[in-house]
C-alpha cells in the first residue's frame, strides 16, 4: 500500500504513546536506563567515582567548597570527567549521589531546577564574579555544575556552550536508543501486540474477535522510537492494517538524529 493509499484511508481514532508504551514492550529507553548502561549498575565502577577516589584535588574540592577560581588544574581533570558532554557529567554526578539526590534520573526536572538556580543565572548572564565567591551555602549539584562548566568553557558564552553540550547528549541518547532497538528482537514482537490491543480497544461484542481488523489510526507519539519503521523491521506488513495513516514523532526520532550525527 502507498503513502498516498494510506492518506485516502479515513482514520477511526487516534492514538498518543509516550515512554511508558516503550517500556511496556521491553525497550530499556528511561534516562536512568541510558546513563546505567554507560557507567555500570555499580556506582562504585563509574569512572566519576574512581577519579574521585584517585585524585585528591576533587575530593578537597568537594569538601572545603572554595571558590572555583581557587580550583587549580580544572583542565587537566575535566576533559576525562566529561569525556562525552558536561549534561552526561553532571547526570553521572547525580547518579552516584543518588542517596541524597532524590529521582535524578527526571532530567527535565532536574534541569529546570539547576538552571534556575540564582547562582546559576548569574552565571548565565555572564556574571564572572560568582567564580570567585564562597559557594558553601549551593548545593553539591550546583556547585559540581559551576565546576564543569567552568573548567569546559572557560569564559565564553554559557547558553551557547551548553545548548551545544545539549546537542551532544541527545545525540549520544539516540545512538544507544538505536542499539537498544535493534538488539532488541523480542520488543518488535511487543510493539505488534500492544498496537493491535489498541486498534482494537473498544470494539465490543460479536464485533470483537479473533479476526476483527485494527481500525485505521493516527499516531501522536512522545517517544524518539518510530513505531511505522519497527513495525516493518519486524516484519508485519503494510495490509496488517498496524501501521499508522499519519504519524508524528512530536520530538523527533532516533533516525533523523542518527543521520545528523553521522553527517
Amino acid at each position: 500500500m502507498s503513502s498516498q493509499e494510506k492518506t485516502d484511508i479515513e482514520p477511526k481514532r487516534l492514538l498518543i504513546i509516550g515512554n511508558g508504551f516503550d517500556l511496556h514492550c521491553g525497550l530499556h529507553s528511561s534516562f536512568r536506563d541510558f546513563i546505567s548502561a554507560k557507567y555500570g549498575e555499580q556506582t562504585e565502577s563509574n569512572p566519576m567515582m574512581v577519579i574521585s577516589q584517585k585524585n585528591e584535588k576533587i575530593k578537597e574540592m568537594m569538601r572545603s567548597r572554595t571558590s572555583i577560581n581557587a580550583i587549580k588544574h580544572l583542565s587537566n581533570w575535566i576533559p576525562i570527567v566529561a569525556h562525552e558532554n558536561l549534561w552526561t557529567a553532571w547526570l553521572t554526578f547525580l547518579r552516584c549521589c543518588q542517596g541524597t539526590t532524590k529521582n535524578w534520573a527526571d532530567v527535565e526536572s532536574q534541569m529546570t531546577t539547576l538552571l534556575t538556580n540564582h547562582t546559576v543565572e548569574k552565571v548565565l548572564k555572564q556574571n564572572e564574579n560568582v567564580f570567585e565567591d564562597d559557594l558553601k551555602s549551593e548545593s553539591d549539584s550546583v556547585f559540581f555544575f559551576l565546576v564543569l562548566l567552568k573548567g569546559i568553557f572557560g569564559n565564553v558564552n554559557y547558553i551557547s556552550g551548553l545548548k551545544n553540550e545539549l546537542t551532544k547528549f541527545e545525540a549520544s541518547m539516540m545512538v544507544y536508543m538505536n542499539q537498544q532497538v535493534h538488539e532488541n528482537q523480542p520488543y518488535f514482537t511487543h510493539v505488534k501486540e500492544s498496537i493491535e490491543q489498541l486498534t482494537k480497544l473498544g470494539i465490543e461484542g460479536e464485533r470483537n474477535t479473533e479476526a476483527t481488523r485494527p481500525e485505521p489510526f493516527n499516531l501522536l507519539n512522545f517517544n524518539y522510537t518510530n513505531i511505522e519503521s519497527s513495525l516493518q523491521d519486524g516484519d508485519i506488513g503494510i495490509k496488517s492494517g498496524l501501521h499508522p495513516i499519519i504519524q508524528r514523532n512530536i520530538h523527533g526520532t532516533t533516525v533523523e538524529h542518527w543521520i545528523e550525527v553521522n553527517i
